[in-house]
């Protein structure tokens, strides 16, 4: 919702940042943590994003330039968001933000074989110190995956 403030109103700093870029962007150069077969695995090498929400705003949580590296050709994985409003840490059975990205390990295996990715899912969580996680479990198939590439996951107010 734009701020609109008519001739003589004072705006305070604390409105002004409602919109955009919430917290710190998570980033990582590093391979993630093998997924465990068809166990959720979050992702502690990417760490945890935390931000402050408002009450009544949308938070739009993104995942960019992440990849899959598969050991078996043709697995299907699932990519999701966890999230927690009450300042612990999220884990595998926390709330799921939305919903999740599929993701298909192609005909190569291995780093030579991945796609890079952006994921992107909406939250309504209250005002509360918001922490989210990224998770990957394996669908289809028999193999892992590990989570590679350099990326950056945030949040922002929409």
């Amino acid at each position: 919702m734009p701020i609109v403030a008519s001739a003589g109103q004072t705006i305070y700093a604390a409105n002004i940042n409602t919109i955009g870029l919430v917290g710190s962007v998570v980033s990582t150069g590093s391979n993630g943590t093998v997924t465990s077969g068809t166990t959720e695995t979050v992702d502690a090498v990417l760490g945890t994003l935390t931000f402050t929400a408002l009450a009544s705003r949308t938070y739009r949580i993104n995942l960019h330039g992440r990849g899959l590296s598969g050991s078996v050709t043709a697995d299907r994985f699932s990519v999701k968001f966890r999230y927690t409003i009450d300042g612990s840490t999220p884990t595998a059975s926390s709330t799921l933000a939305d919903h999740d990205h599929a993701y298909l390990i192609g005909a190569v295996t291995g780093t030579n074989g991945v796609s890079t990715f952006s994921y992107q899912a909406l939250i309504v969580p209250g005002a509360a110190t918001v922490k989210v996680v990224v998770t990957t479990t394996r669908t289809v198939g028999t193999g892992t995956a590990t989570p590679v590439g350099a990326c950056q996951f945030w949040a922002e107010a929409i």
